[in-house]
């Protein structure tokens, strides 16, 4: 509804999103990409009130979460962009009281940590364009350096997005692929490359 496609047309981007290896793929690993999917496209297809923080849900596939933060942040505000950490503050304090508590900032880096060591280098994003470059050190000044830049990237295109005043369709897909290329994904996270095909 919100693309204002023919019946048709809708129908045959449907069917080919069901019948997609990233779909499919998704379905079997148990991923939570599809809703992760759906709490970022819901914003921008529909108003209803609570969208930050159905937003902010989106926000647990944490690769895609710098974009979308940052358009919020720039056409929304910063009580928007507020409101779209809740989800992941308050799921966040109840890891950390269900870990014992320990290290703050340890804990909170944590998934970022394990994720650099698991997911390895990707296949041509930025991330690891830069990883690449930077002779894969793991010290924490090359570290904040790699992120730094990856970040300002995502930073300067959703600021852009905001400021060019695009359809939120549009805005949807250019978010979709900034984060898609800026950060390694798995095979099912391609699944984010539907707001791409329905323009």
């Amino acid at each position: 509804r919100a693309f204002r496609l023919p019946v048709f047309q809708t129908g045959v981007v449907v069917t080919v999103f069901l019948m997609s290896t990233p779909f499919r793929n998704a379905l079997g690993n148990g991923q939570q990409t599809l809703l992760v999917l759906l709490a970022l496209i819901a914003p921008f297809a529909l108003d209803f009130r609570g969208k930050s923080i159905v937003q902010g849900f989106g926000y647990l596939k944490y690769s895609f979460a710098p974009p979308f933060f940052f358009h919020t942040l720039a056409a929304g505000g910063v009580a928007r962009a507020a409101l779209t950490l809740i989800p992941g503050c308050a799921g966040f304090l109840v890891f950390y009281a269900l870990c014992g508590g320990g290290d703050l900032v340890r804990v909170a880096l944590g998934p970022l940590l394990v994720n650099q060591t698991a997911m390895g280098l990707g296949s041509g994003d930025l991330l690891t364009l830069i990883t690449m470059a930077s002779g894969g050190s793991s010290a924490l000044p090359v570290l904040a350096l790699k992120y730094g830049l990856v970040l300002a990237v995502c930073a300067g295109v959703a600021f852009a997005v905001a400021r060019a005043h695009a359809s939120p369709t549009h805005a949807l897909a250019i978010l979709s692929l900034c984060a898609l290329v800026s950060f390694p994904h798995h095979n099912y996270d391609w699944v984010f490359l539907l707001p791409v095909l329905c323009l």
